[in-house]
Formats: C-alpha cells, structure tokens, sequence
C-alpha cells in the first residue's frame, strides 16, 4: 500500500475523475458506462481479473416538463423513468390508500398527496403495492407531492412503473386543490431507450478466503454523486492494489427495478470462500466520522470486528440501519458490515442527490483512513475457519 500521503492523492484523483469528469452516472446512461469503463481500467492497471455482470436497464432522458392549471404555471420535475405525454385532464386528489382502492381513475390524472405520497416515498412492499395499485387504476398519468423545498425530492424511480408520473412540492398542491374543479396540462418531454447496466468485478485469482467490498458506482440524475457515491468507490479502487479482496463496483442502486446485486447472484460467486462482506456508501464527509453497522455476524465475528476498530477510533461502531446489500450478503450466510459517514442521513435532506453533492464536501484523508481500516480488516478476518468461512 502507498504511504499516507500518496494514499490521499489517489483517492482524491478518482473522485475529481468520477464526481467532477464523468459527473452524473444515472444507470443506463453514457456517463455511467464510462464509469463503468474507468472502474475496470484501474482494475486492469493493478493487475486485477476484471469481470463485467451485464442485465438490461432503460436509459431515460429527459428534455423538459411542464404543469398548468387555472392559467397558473406550476413547479414540477418528471420522475426518471417517466415516459413522455401531453394531457389535459381532471385530476382526482388521493391522500389515504381507501380513496385511491375506491376511486374511479380512468380518463383522469391522479394527484397522489398526504399521508399516501409518504408511503409512496419508500422504497418498500407497501409502496410497491402502491404503484402496483396506481397501475390497475389506470389514470392517465400520476402527479405525487414531494417534499417542500427547492430541491423537492423525486417520488416515483421506479423503472419498470408504465405511467407518465412527475413530482410537484407541496406550494403546487395546494394550488391544485384550490382549483380542484378545474382541468390540468401535464407536459413531459423525455426519451426512453434500452440500454445495460454493469458490475465491474476487480480479484486477483486464488481460492484463499476473501472479503467481498462493495460500492454503487450510480448516481441519481443530475447529481455529481461525490458523497452518492464516488466516496465509496475511490475507497474501492484505492484496494486495487492489495490482495485479499474481491472488489465489486455495483450497478443500479438508486432506483428500483434495477438493481446490480441480482447479477452479482445469478453470476453463482464462490459464497465458501467469502469470509465477510463491506458495504461503502457515503462514506468521507468532512468533519464526521465513519459510523459502522454489522449484520448476520455471530459472537466470534463481532469480537474480531471489535478488536480492530479498537485501532481505528475514527469508525464508531453503531446499530444496524436498513442497507439492502449488507441484507443480501448476510440471508446467505456471510457476516456483512456497512460503512457510511455519521451525518449521511441527515444529508440526504439537503445535498445528497442534488446538484449539490460535489467533492468539497469530502475528506480524502477520511476515505483514506476508511481504506486503512479495511486492510487491517483483511489482517483479522481473511484466515481460514472451519470451511473458509467465520461462524454466521
């Protein structure tokens, strides 16, 4: 491994080439091909085996979106994935899961809003029942209410969802429901393609156990994506150089239906000879330090675990948050930790996903340091136990 400094300057090289060069890398798109392409180059340069886990995507992009009624020109924002229309149509407000199960919906546009629109929000069963719901309706197109702020957040990322759908703040909806007898024009211009999304897979060859390291190398549209997740990635190609790893740059996290962990699977991976699993996600932000959270790890797991971030007072150990890829890895039986900056969460609010998310906002020597705790992870965890594997 580089020392320190050398270490810094190479995390920092692939964030300004990821973050700043190639920019936002939504799934599908060109950008995120040519990360995709730079990923396995500097596996290829460190002497790595690079494997591509090819599945079909769509590559969504969009021109313009527009939305009026009562001769007043609305805020508005397309969900990605959305396909293009130009309507002109009643609209039926619907804030709880009974109006929209009892309302007619047909010929109609569907303002999804309140109590409703906070389920739609969430990336789980019940709002997949939502839209499965919003689907059997058949509204013409479906209008959600985000969050109240310049940024409002996008509702819908769903990309296998049929119906033209956009995203307005709540100021939008209340000038709606004013007007509620009134008819509205939903415009949205965009492009839909078919296209391949990727993992780009980076090991050196040899049947010793492993730990898996994971990080999406996708982006939300419009963000540069430096903490989302160029982070995680630098961190990821910063390893390149080291053995003991099997290196996986993730397609497809950030909206469902296409999702790069289906083809990690379906590629049968050596799961005996994988000791444990890391996700890094957010990792890096300035003036914070590294919260970590374990899943599916036994006793004997955790007292390793413990032993090493004994030396490593940057990364604090924290409770389990819901993190679907450590969830993947751990329902097979391999002990997965998640690694992501203390205030992420609370970032999401403002800067994460947005135009915002730039590289100022991180600290190389913290993703640095991230690294360095993932080599003595290695030192701890890749020894042979029982059948390649620590005791789940």
């Amino acid at each position: 491994m580089n020392g320190q400094e050398e270490l810094v300057a190479l995390v920092e090289s692939h964030l300004e080439k990821l973050s700043l060069e190639i920019g936002p890398r939504p799934v599908g798109s060109a950008n995120n091909k040519k990360a995709q392409a730079y990923i396995a180059s500097i596996f290829a340069a460190c002497g790595l085996n690079v494997s591509t886990q090819s599945y079909p995507c769509l590559d969504w992009q969009y021109i313009s979106c527009g939305l009026w009624c009562a001769g007043s020109t609305l805020p508005v924002r397309p969900n990605p994935f959305s396909p293009a229309c130009d309507l002109t149509a009643p609209f039926v407000p619907l804030d709880t899961i009974g109006k929209l199960e009892q309302s007619s919906l047909c010929d109609k546009i569907a303002l999804v809003c309140g109590e409703l629109s906070g389920q739609l929000k969430n990336d789980n069963t019940q709002a997949r029942r939502l839209l499965d719901l919003l689907v059997e309706k058949e509204p013409l197109a479906v209008i959600a209410v985000a969050e109240n702020s310049a940024n409002h957040k996008l509702i819908i990322g769903d990309g296998s969802f049929p119906l033209p759908s956009a995203s307005i703040p709540q100021a939008s909806c209340n000038v709606l429901l004013a007007y509620k007898d009134h008819m509205v024009n939903l415009r949205i211009e965009a492009d839909l393609t078919e296209s391949e999304a990727a993992n780009i897979i980076g090991e050196r060859q040899s049947a010793a156990p492993k730990i898996v390291v994971c990080a999406h190398l996708d982006t939300k549209y419009v963000s540069p994506g430096a903490i989302d997740n160029a982070s995680g990635v630098a961190a990821l190609l910063a390893l390149a150089q080291e053995p003991g790893f099997q290196l996986v740059a993730l397609d497809g996290e950030e909206y469902s239906h296409f999702h790069g962990l289906g083809a990690y699977s379906d590629a049968d991976p050596e799961w005996e000879n994988i000791v444990c699993a890391v996700n890094l996600d957010g990792i890096g932000v300035r003036g914070e330090k590294t919260r970590l959270a374990a899943y599916g790890c036994s006793q004997e797991v955790l007292g390793r675990l413990g032993a090493v971030l004994g030396r490593h007072p940057e990364i604090v150990h924290s409770e389990a948050w819901v993190q679907n890829n450590c969830k993947f890895f751990a329902k097979r039986g391999v002990p997965s930790f998640a690694l992501r900056s203390c205030e992420t969460g609370e970032l999401v609010n403002s800067l994460i996903h947005t135009k915002g998310d730039e590289p100022y906002l991180l600290s190389p020597g913290s993703i640095a340091a991230t690294v360095r705790f993932l080599l003595d992870l290695r030192q701890a965890f890749c020894q042979t136990v029982g059948s390649g594997r620590l005791g789940c």
